[in-house]
């Protein structure tokens, strides 16, 4: 796809919009209502859900923000950028009014009320979803450098009662930002091997070239950053050594207290040591059965469970379903396909 076939599919009228245009209903509730996006029972409610907007199997989404219409005030359940593609918009965010200029972006957090003005034709809105678990221990390794970002997205993860949170960069004018969500959408409109994660390192690139304006401008807003990257550095050394590690040897190695850092965990976290631990395993377990023929017992054993009942159980407990009715799964799915 190139340049000028994204700008003319971006201009063109999606469902939402024609329905407006058409029908004299600006609502976007109502507009949704009578496409069967939303039922008329539930409604749509204040807090949006990456369910209700994203594929289960998508992590990150792409979508340009209808135009012509209004939408009342709400929240949702990811993280979400806005960025000013064409045009200029005003945001309302927590109560605070932030004009947009053209290639201006915005990152909020989870649980943060807004919205945006009605747009018109000539603006176009793209809103990029990322689903909290997007934010796995690598892409948060890679932004072990980019103190403004990788502390806002670890409090939005681990820290979800902050309230309010949000960062702006002037980003005017910036052909890297640009090009990044340039390529994003490219993949995303014309997906093709591994595009998720295409994706993925476009995003990381975006959030790379954020950092480096919000140091040269210094214009980044965040609320509240009071957050200890040595946080992030445990969760990279449990990540990388959970099969051999303890409790003790990371308390060890990070000058803490056993007790002090389960603590620590618990309350920055929301899991405790050994949990964290078996969710890594439980997640290692799953890969090498989407990925390799082992048997299962071998896969338990890989995984540091000693006692094979027991990883049957802790498995079904995480995933809902045997390891063996997990692998049968998926063997029928691709027997679907063929």
């Amino acid at each position: 796809m190139l340049v000028k076939d994204l700008k003319k599919k971006l201009l063109a009228e999606n469902e939402i919009e024609a329905i407006a245009l058409s029908s004299g209903v600006y609502n976007l509730k109502e507009i949704l209502s009578t496409i069967n996006r939303i039922s008329p029972v539930t409604g749509l409610d204040s807090v949006l859900s990456a369910d209700l907007l994203m594929k289960k199997h998508e992590k990150i989404t792409f979508m340009k923000h209808p135009r012509y219409v209004d939408i009342e005030v709400h929240k949702h359940d990811y993280l979400e950028i806005s960025y000013a593609y064409f045009g200029s918009f005003t945001q309302w965010i927590d109560g605070e009014t932030v004009e947009m200029q053209e290639g201006d972006l915005t990152i909020l957090d989870t649980d943060v009320m807004h919205t945006i003005k009605k747009a018109d034709k000539d603006t176009i809105i793209i809103n990029i979803l990322l689903r909290k678990t997007y934010f796995n221990h690598d892409i948060l390794a890679r932004l072990t450098e980019n103190d403004l970002i990788s502390k806002f997205v670890i409090d939005t993860i681990y820290k979800p009662k902050m309230k309010g949170r949000y960062l702006y960069f002037p980003s005017s004018g910036n052909k890297k930002v640009r090009q990044y969500i340039n390529e994003g959408l490219f993949e995303f409109y014309k997906p093709d091997i591994a595009s998720q994660e295409v994706i993925s390192c476009n995003i990381v690139l975006l959030f790379t070239e954020l950092m480096r304006i919000s140091k040269k401008q210094s214009h980044a807003v965040a609320k509240d950053e009071s957050w200890n990257l040595v946080i992030l550095e445990i969760l990279q050394y449990i990540e990388e050594h959970y099969l051999t590690t303890s409790l003790k040897e990371v308390a060890s190695i990070f000058h803490f207290h056993p007790n002090y850092l389960s603590r620590l965990l618990k309350e920055n976290i929301g899991k405790t040591f050994s949990e964290m631990v078996q969710e890594l395993r439980l997640r290692q377990a799953k890969l090498l059965l989407e990925n390799t023929q082992m048997k299962i017992n071998r896969i338990a054993d890989e995984t540091g469970y000693t006692n094979f009942n027991h990883f049957y159980k802790k498995f079904k407990e995480y995933y809902k379903c045997t390891p063996a009715d997990y692998r049968k799964g998926l063997l029928e799915q691709k027997d679907k396909k063929k």
